[in-house]
């Protein structure tokens, strides 16, 4: 067994990570070409049709991508929104007339696998027992990966200036103390609202009170144990049967029927998995899915019912209504305390916030020292605050009030303890590392969302029906 398999050479190229954007284009906003010429045809790009044995060599190339990143534990829509990145890439790729030689194909494997002592039937044992994969899929996924980072380096070009580098450096290394005022809401609960406000409020913010899409399923849950003992019959049945309560009969076996669900609920025995309920929204009515595997075993799905999002009339939403014009009626009084308070600390010149405090019957509070991206006491993580916060001098209190979850925040800086420039000339070379990968990250986004307009892509459906 080769013990110098290195993953971190299999660079994990970052417009991957497109897949948090990207889904409800490839997978979830497919739109009808007269059924796709009866599913024959999976999408378009240019003026080319794609059908599903065309494009399955892509599903192979993000099914060998996923087993090496990420292990055994990935979805149909995981695959299948990979394969698309992999299609879409590659195509511009050759467009672009972008090769790669044998002998570069080569010198990667070799990378990967230790070049001093490589050994070759070594490596095809490793493939094969670890990841079951073949030598020549591995090194065609490998020639693939070469193409696509080549096209990247030519269309992306990142610059990292010195100031950018000292400011994460900063981030990172700086600490603040700080001490602040606090103005709860609850100090304002006797705040009276007319209906009329409101009724104004709610035709002027009707978008505030959208509802989300919701589907309500049935499923059954299979541990992997079960599953491979019984995966033929499960399979046979499931083509036999139309509904999740014909399959757990004559399974005998109960099943679950959720409320209905958002992608942001979780589902119970399953947890948290939007791509499920992505399924789950794609499915017809009263139909079954497909085996899907998850990280708490197998799972087949039926869609019982779906409500689409929608805008609910006033008197539906009249209570909640309420409660938000009350909720801002009273950030805005206490916001209103906050200013004068300011105003007051301005026209006498005010350094000391605990004086204030007793004085307008409020909370003082110290906190101990905190870096930029740490949570802070009393205060929680809030960006827009670290980034004052962190900007500001010693002795300065901060010239807004700052309105957070539990209530209104008048903030003096205490202490900052400044990035040492010695330990900064040591570190600048890893810190300018991280600028450029994160700024590459978010050029390479840039680059195939632009590929997707460009190159006018169109999915007509999935290539797992349903």
């Amino acid at each position: 067994m080769l013990t110098k398999f290195k993953t971190r050479h299999i660079k994990k190229i970052l417009w991957f990570l497109v897949i948090v954007i990207v889904p409800a284009f490839i997978l979830w906003g497919s739109i009808s070409f007269f059924s796709a010429r009866k599913k024959s045809i999976i999408g378009k790009i240019e003026n080319h049709f794609i059908k599903k044995e065309e494009f399955f060599p892509y599903i192979q190339l993000a099914r060998i991508h996923l087993l090496i990143t990420q292990g055994r534990n990935f979805s149909y829509p995981q695959l299948e929104s990979h394969a698309w990145q992999f299609y879409i890439l590659l195509w511009k790729a050759k467009k672009e007339g972008i090769r790669v030689k044998d002998e570069e194909v080569i010198k990667e494997v070799k990378k990967i696998f230790g070049e001093k002592k490589f050994d070759k039937q070594a490596y095809f044992n490793f493939l094969r027992r670890r990841f079951h994969i073949e030598p020549r899929a591995f090194e065609e996924y490998v020639r693939r990966r070469l193409m696509i980072e080549k096209l990247l380096k030519k269309f992306i070009k990142v610059k990292v200036k010195d100031e950018e580098i000292l400011k994460l450096y900063k981030k990172d290394k700086e600490k603040a103390k700080i001490s602040y005022l606090f103005i709860p809401y609850s100090r304002f609960k006797n705040i009276s609202i007319s209906q009329d406000e409101i009724e104004k409020f709610y035709q002027k913010n009707k978008a505030l009170f959208k509802e989300e899409p919701k589907v309500k399923i049935r499923y059954l849950i299979f541990s992997k144990k079960d599953f491979k003992k019984m995966e033929k019959k499960i399979e046979k049945l499931r083509k036999k049967v139309k509904t999740i309560k014909e399959l757990s009969k004559k399974l005998n076996r109960n099943y679950k029927e959720s409320g209905y669900l958002t992608f942001n609920s979780p589902i119970e025995e399953i947890g948290w998995q939007p791509d499920l309920i992505r399924i789950a929204f794609s499915l017809p009515k009263n139909s079954l899915s497909k085996i899907i595997p998850t990280e708490k075993g197998y799972v087949i799905l039926e869609k019982i019912d779906e409500k689409r999002e929608r805008i609910p009339s006033f008197e539906e939403v009249k209570e909640k209504v309420k409660k938000k014009v009350l909720e801002e009626k009273v950030k805005k009084e206490a916001e209103k305390l906050g200013k004068e308070i300011l105003e007051k600390i301005k026209e006498k010149n005010i350094t000391d916030l605990k004086k204030l405090a007793q004085k307008y019957k409020l909370k003082y509070k110290e906190t101990g020292f905190f870096k930029y991206y740490d949570y802070i006491e009393g205060l929680g993580l809030d960006r827009r605050l670290s980034e004052k916060i962190f900007s500001a001098k010693k002795g300065e209190i901060l010239p807004q009030v700052f309105l957070l979850e539990k209530g209104a925040y008048i903030i003096k800086i205490e202490e900052i303890l400044l990035a040492d420039k010695k330990e900064f000339l040591k570190e600048k070379e890893k810190y300018r590392k991280k600028v450029y990968l994160t700024k590459e990250l978010i050029e390479e986004l840039k680059f195939f969302n632009q590929l997707i307009k460009e190159l006018n892509v169109k999915i007509f459906s999935s290539f797992y029906p349903s």
